[in-house]
This record gives structure tokens, sequence and C-alpha cells, in this order.
């Protein structure tokens, strides 16, 4: 039976990237993936590049080299990733402070431009002017994660990695096992998003991973034209994550039993969308809070809410055909991606919970990756230490 070095499970956008970095770097890898045709938070994703989104020195370096790796993906990988630059627009709510916003935003690399409502409209025309009370306006960039996840699987092949679509079922300190067979390896990297939390602890390991459940509208080809990336500028799924992943929560998440009330289980819901290359848009987001990643909500009724809710603020877009479809979005108690090994099973890695995986996810697999090959670990890259999960220890 072959010995891989690493066995990566999953194959969305931080497996992908992950997968073809160890492999380039020398390492023998087999991905092991669920679906053939790729479904979760990669696929539901709207694909921004937040080159801007650093607060610290740490997050911003990370945000260049990011910005780097994706002007040159499609080149370095030989697939195009339809990576492009876009405005985004956060929309600013009667309700909201702009005062307070602009001090939030005031810790960013590059501060956001105010904008008035006539301004919004002339950047993007389907806002309706009577619910917002002007935007904030960011220099942005954009690609397809559908096609960034494919670029990364074909050089991963073109590069002799292993690629086999099953579910895994259990984690061992030297196997993986899966629905069909077991698959020896030194390493394992689990890149599964809000699934991760699920798969170790079937192995009897306890993570601070948390997730959400997330519902987006997919369009097909529309003649209709979104101009810019519409996100609000208040962001309720933020307090919702900061809410939800208390330490006097850990026992309902560890029992995937429904957490106390009090706004604890409450929907949030942030309007936004995003037109692709291909004319298609994605609409979203509502998140829901259940610790059983399997928790069945009543898709009717959320779409109706959200529905509702986006033709206050981009009516065209509120009775658009589209597909409703449902993913888990992971995230950590402090916001932080989670990279770097367990203490119950050394050889198993994290490399998940990227709030923004799209600029985070491509340079930390290449330090990752290069970290490994130098024979050097994980802790000599100062910043892949900032992310282990031992700090919550």
């Amino acid at each position: 039976m072959q010995i891989y070095d690493w066995i990566v499970i999953g194959g969305g956008i931080t497996g992908a990237a992950l997968s073809y970095e160890l492999q380039n770097a020398g390492f023998s890898v087999l991905v092991l993936e669920r679906d053939r045709q790729l479904e979760g938070a990669s696929k539901l994703s709207y694909g921004g590049v937040p080159f801007w989104a650093g607060t610290n020195q740490i997050m911003r370096q990370l945000c260049r080299e990011g910005l780097a790796k994706h002007q040159q993906l499609s080149a370095e990988l030989g697939f195009d990733t339809q990576f492009r630059n876009l405005d985004l627009l956060l929309t600013i709510s009667p309700q909201d402070d702009p005062v307070l916003q602009a001090e939030s935003f005031g810790q960013l690399e590059f501060p956001p431009a105010l904008l008035s409502t006539q301004q919004s409209l002339e950047l993007e025309p389907l806002l309706n002017l009577e619910a917002i009370a002007g935007s904030w306006h960011f220099p942005h960039a954009h690609a397809n994660p559908l096609a960034v996840c494919e670029a990364y699987k074909k050089a991963f092949l073109r590069l002799g990695g292993s690629w086999i679509n099953q579910q895994v079922l259990e984690l061992t300190a030297e196997s993986v096992i899966t629905e069909r067979a077991e698959y020896a390896c030194a390493q394992i990297a689990v890149c599964v998003g809000g699934l991760s939390r699920n798969l170790l602890g079937q192995s009897g390991i306890q993570t601070k991973l948390y997730f959400t459940h997330c519902e987006v509208l997919e369009t097909e080809s529309l003649d209709l034209e979104l101009r810019t990336m519409v996100m609000p500028a208040s962001n309720e799924r933020l307090g919702l994550e900061s809410r939800i992943s208390q330490p006097d929560l850990e026992l309902f998440w560890r029992n995937q039993q429904s957490l106390p009330e009090a706004g604890l289980s409450s929907l949030s819901i942030d309007v936004g969308a995003i037109q692709f290359s291909d004319r298609s848009i994605k609409i979203g987001q509502p998140s829901y809070v259940h610790p059983n990643p399997e928790f069945k909500f009543d898709l009717k009724e959320n779409e109706r809410t959200l529905r509702d809710r986006v033709g206050q603020i981009l009516p065209k877009l509120a009775d658009l055909p589209a597909t409703y479809s449902h993913c888990l979005v992971a995230f950590s108690s402090d916001s932080l991606p989670l990279i770097g090994a367990l203490p119950e099973l050394p050889n198993t890695y994290l490399f998940t919970s990227f709030t923004s995986p799209m600029i985070y996810a491509p340079p930390l697999a290449q330090r990752f990756a290069q970290a490994l090959a130098q024979g050097a670990g994980l802790d000599k890259d100062r910043l892949l230490t900032q992310f282990s999960p031992l700090r919550f220890s």
C-alpha cells in the first residue's frame, strides 16, 4: 500500500491551494474530496479578494501577498481564474452611524471613500436610494472561486498529485479511513471548513472551531448588469459569530444541541450580491445557527425572508429565478484561521476557518508548504504561528 507524505481532506479553496503547494514543494499528496462537483462554501463564495482588509501588520502583509499571488495565479497554474479588479460598495443603512464606521475603517491599509446616495447610484444603478444613506467605496478584486479551485486541481494533477472522490469517515495516527478504503500517510491536513469539527469529533478530537449555516441564491446567466459587488457596511454575521463562540456555550457545540435562546439562535441577513464573468449572480446571505451540521432549516421560508430583504436594497434582484443553496461557513472565536498541528494527533493539521479564504488561503498555503519543505516546521514562520490551534489551549 502506498504511503503518502500528505493526505489533504477537502478539495475546496483551502484544500486545493494547500495540496498544490505541498505537491509543488516535493511532497507526495493525496486529496480526498467527497463531491465530484464541488459543493459547500467554496462553491457559494462571492469570490471577493479584499486586499484592503488587513487591520494589523501581519494581516496587511498577508493581504499584499494574497493580491500578488492572485495577480499571477492564472499564469502559474495554467488556467484562467477570472481574476479582475472590481468596485465594492458597502451600503450604509439609515440606522448606521458613519462616524463610528469611519473609525473602524481607519485601521485598514486602504480606508474607503464615503459616497453620497447619488454617488452610490452612479456606481451601482440597481441600488434603491430610499433604503440607504450612502455607501463606502473600496477598490476591490475578484476571482471565480470555482475557477480558482479548478486551476489548483489541474496544476496539482499535472505535478503528479492524486485526487480521489470519497467521503472521509475517520482519522487515525497513520491513516485516513473513507467509505471505501483506508489510505496510509505520514501527515494529514483537514480542510473541510465547518465539517472539520464533526469529522475530528468522530475521532475523539475537540476543536475551537465553529460554523454558521449560510444560504445563497444562485442565478443563471442574465442580461441584467450588476456593476459592483454590494455588501452591507454593518455585518450582522460577525456579531452573530462573536455571540455563539463564547466559552460557556462549548458544551452545546460538543453535544450538537440547540443553543439557548436570548438571540443566540437568531437569523442574521447581510444583503449582498456579485455578478460573475459569465453574468450569473450570487445573492445572499442569511446565516443561521445550529451546532449540528446536518440540521434542516425551513428553506422555503428562509428564501422568502432573503428575497424580501434583497428587495429593499436591490429591488431588481429580488424576484430573479434562482437556485437556493446551503453551506457551512467555518470561523474561530477570534476570527483568525486555524493552521497547525493538533495536540491529540500531532500528525494531523488544521488548515481552515478563513474569514476571507480567497485572499488569505493562497499565501498561507504557500508559506505552510515552504516551511515544511525547508525542514524548519511551521513554528519557524512568524506569521503561521499566529494561527496555531494551540492558542486556545
